[in-house]
């Protein structure tokens, strides 16, 4: 059984005619038709009822519908698996991280170039299901929901309060709990209100309206720098900006921790094995850095 042929009665079975079945294959009618007849020479059974309005499945060609569609989906995944066995070893790997390992792996890609790796470093948010080889491994607060994927916990990060040195000076209250009732604030915007450390945050801040609001990590750090107020940093992130000081001890109800995430088509391939260990390596070497007690 040619599996053309199956794809042709696949095609028939959902567009409803040849003609139409042809143009969504890109081939001729005729071919179509062709194809058609071998199959049900092959099987011994009509697969469709013959109408002017078009083709109908028959009992025959409904039961072998589901089989088809298997099969259909089987195929696929060989193709998509095909593209990662051609991938050159050295190739270059797509990682998908969120912002505060993105922005960590970035101050890191000069030691995986000089391991020989290529890095394509995208920050999203997102669990990608990797269908559409959205990239080649992740980094995420948390495991997916669905799909099949291998994963490995990397570490965890902690955050703490932060602020300008010279604010910290003129406002010592900014050390103690004071700081939710004196200082003033930077927080995210609204739209993230429901990240777990603005959530922590407007607990204790109690409905006070804050000093600025921004959308990322960067943005917070150069606005607690430029004395605006107080802000929730990583740790990796204030203590290694000479202008911050840190206003307490790392947070231990707010620390997130990181899975690495790969498809299991991906796992043995031996460029994207370097990267995993680039990764995971990255995290176990500074992970007294991201724990905030380096």
């Amino acid at each position: 059984m040619n599996w053309d042929d199956l794809r042709i009665f696949l095609a028939i079975a959902r567009e409803g005619t040849l003609h139409r079945a042809a143009a969504s294959l890109g081939i001729s009618q005729p071919t179509a038709g062709r194809r058609l007849s071998a199959l049900e020479a092959a099987l011994g059974v009509p697969l469709f009822s013959r109408a002017r309005t078009g083709l109908t499945l028959t009992t025959a060609g409904t039961s072998l519908r589901p089989t088809a569609e298997s099969m259909e989906k089987a195929a696929a995944e060989l193709a998509r698996q095909s593209d990662y066995l051609q991938e050159p070893a050295g190739g270059t790997v797509r990682i998908s991280a969120m912002e505060w390992p993105a922005a960590f792996l970035a101050g890191r890609l000069a030691n995986a170039w000089h391991h020989g790796l290529a890095v394509e470093l995208v920050h999203s948010e997102l669990t990608e299901s990797f269908a559409r080889r959205e990239a080649d491994l992740a980094v995420r607060h948390g495991l997916p929901l669905s799909g099949k994927f291998k994963t490995r916990r990397i570490g965890t990060m902690r955050s703490a309060i932060y602020g300008a040195c010279q604010f910290l000076e003129r406002n010592p209250e900014a050390r103690t709990e004071q700081r939710f009732t004196s200082c003033d604030w930077v927080l995210f915007t609204e739209e993230q209100g429901h990240y777990r450390s603005m959530r922590w945050l407007d607990e204790r801040l109690d409905g006070r309206r804050p000093a600025a609001r921004v959308t990322t990590t960067d943005l917070t750090r150069e606005a607690i720098a430029s004395g605006t107020g107080l802000g929730l940093l990583p740790c990796y992130v204030g203590d290694s900006d000479p202008r911050l000081g840190r206003a307490s001890a790392p947070i231990e109800e707010i620390a997130a921790d990181y899975w690495l995430i790969v498809p299991p088509e991906n796992a043995e391939l031996q460029y994207i094995r370097r990267a995993i260990d680039w990764v995971t390596e990255s995290f176990r070497e500074n992970r007294q850095l991201l724990l905030g007690s380096a």
